[in-house]
């Protein structure tokens, strides 16, 4: 067995007040302190122990941010509930980009490791909610999605080698209504009828 911490815990009256995370080289990689009943921060370090992140949340709101590169310099911030954050994982690719409004989400921009986009969505209060768009890593849809208060809620279009391939109907993240798939984006192969996520109704077969 390793003798290298992976977490360390500190306790106040019962209470964990401090939280610090270990790399398997024994670095820092994050650390949580409890500052009182509703205020905390979260800190993140990359694997050479160069700061990453400094944030400050109340209860669930993000406060206050700063988002370090790999070198050290500023490039996001998060002031007052309102900015933008910038996440990296530990070796300092880039993850997504964030909009943060009145401390919460509200549009996310994540990225393949190669830095093309991934995803495209809108967020309320944390939770998905509007567009949601990916992509393939060169660039080709994949999916169009509508989204209310983290449910899929609306048509989701999915696409395969850029071409529209299938739509579903969905009423609060359940299949609701008619699920149809594409030969060539444009005509029907086949139909299935759907109620509160069940099969209910015709299923329909198109000659090609």
């Amino acid at each position: 067995h390793s003798q290298t911490v992976e977490k360390h815990v500190l306790y106040s009256h019962n209470s964990p007040v401090k939280e610090i995370l270990y790399s398997v080289s024994g670095m820092p990689i994050q650390e949580t302190v409890q500052l009182s009943q509703n205020r905390s921060s979260l800190t993140t370090w990359y694997v050479d122990g160069v700061p990453r992140s400094v944030e400050e949340y109340t209860q669930d709101e993000l406060i206050d941010g700063q988002y370090f590169t790999p070198s050290n310099e500023l490039e996001a911030r998060v002031e007052k509930g309102n900015g933008q954050r910038i996440i990296r994982d530990t070796a300092g690719i880039l993850v997504c980009k964030d909009l943060i409004e009145s401390g919460f989400l509200s549009k996310r921009e994540s990225f393949y490791p190669s830095g093309s986009p991934e995803c495209l969505a809108d967020y309320k209060l944390g939770q998905l909610h509007g567009e949601r768009k990916t992509f393939t890593i060169s660039g080709e849809p994949l999916a169009l999605e509508e989204w209310v208060r983290g449910h899929l809620h609306g048509i989701a279009t999915y696409y395969k080698n850029g071409t529209k391939e299938m739509e579903i109907s969905y009423l609060y993240g359940k299949k609701n209504g008619w699920e149809q798939h594409f030969i060539d984006g444009a005509s029907l192969s086949r139909q299935v009828a759907w109620n509160n996520d069940v099969k209910h109704g015709p299923e329909i077969f198109y000659l090609p």
